[in-house]
């Protein structure tokens, strides 16, 4: 079953979301051991066409509770 995870960030988390990126990619690596696919992700921007706000996601999971403990 296919879940789209639609995330936007608190303002003013900039420094937050460049300070866990590195970890925030190791762990969509490792979306299978949630019984989870990506499909399909990236960043959500601003009207600038620039500045994340937040971030996208399509995923393949056997139920909700699967993308949603994926997601947290």
């Amino acid at each position: 079953m296919l879940f789209s995870i639609h995330a936007i960030d608190k303002p003013g988390a900039a420094k937050t979301r460049e300070a866990v990126h590195a970890d925030h990619l190791a762990h969509l690596k490792r979306a299978s051991d949630y019984k989870v696919t990506l499909v399909a992700g990236g960043p959500l921007v601003s009207d600038d066409g620039a500045t994340p706000i937040g971030s996208m996601m399509l995923v393949e999971a056997p139920d909700r509770a699967a993308a949603e403990a994926f997601n947290r």
